[in-house]
């Protein structure tokens, strides 16, 4: 799972290193806003699909593809935002990033809290999260948009120790053995959307 995970993530970061230093680029994706869209859109497809009808994440090779194209448009929409920050700034939110996730991941690993059991939690503090990030496109106010993209790298830090968890299986709760591609899904999104608030914060 960790090897998938890893392709994932270095294919993302091949999209931002690009980004950064290739100028004809960054003119494509000014150029093609709806190619932007659309991978936003497939990434919601695909990603919904794998929760719903989860039989998908076990079906080899379509899992493979599927998360595939998924990492594709993820890392596509990514770097699509990065391109609007400086490369320094890019460089160290993916250091304070990758520091933070092994940082989580060796809590998740030898804590004998179990997290496992804080989904419904979870799940409300994000659905808030959501409601106060839709609210603030209607609220041009910086310190309210930095209050939320600090919560949201507190809850997305946890996330991150709550699917390491489950991963594991060292809590109450556990995924299956064949559930590696959905695991990898997870733990990937959680990363991605703590290094973009990181981002948002610096």
């Amino acid at each position: 799972m960790y090897t998938i995970l890893s392709i994932q993530l270095v294919t993302t970061a091949l999209f931002v290193i690009l980004g950064c230093y290739s100028r004809a680029y960054r003119k494509f994706i000014g150029r093609n806003r709806w190619l932007l869209v659309t991978s936003a859109v497939v990434s919601i497809i695909i990603f919904y699909t794998f929760i719903y009808v989860r039989v998908t994440s076990k079906k080899v090779p379509l899992n493979y593809i599927m998360l595939g194209i998924f990492t594709v448009c993820e890392s596509y929409s990514v770097s699509a935002t990065t391109i609007n920050y400086d490369n320094k700034t890019v460089f160290i939110a993916a250091v304070l990033t990758a520091l933070m996730v092994v940082a989580l991941t060796l809590y998740a690993f030898y804590t004998k809290k179990d997290f496992t059991m804080m989904g419904g939690l979870l799940f409300v503090c994000c659905a808030m999260i959501i409601g106060a990030s839709i609210l603030g496109m209607f609220i041009q106010n910086r310190f309210y948009h930095l209050i939320i993209s600090a919560l949201t790298i507190v809850l997305f830090s946890v996330y991150i120790i709550f699917d390491t968890q489950l991963i594991i299986g060292n809590g109450g709760l556990a995924l299956e053995v064949d559930e590696y591609i959905f695991a990898a899904l997870n733990l990937y999104m959680d990363i991605i959307i703590l290094f973009i608030e990181i981002l948002k914060l610096l």
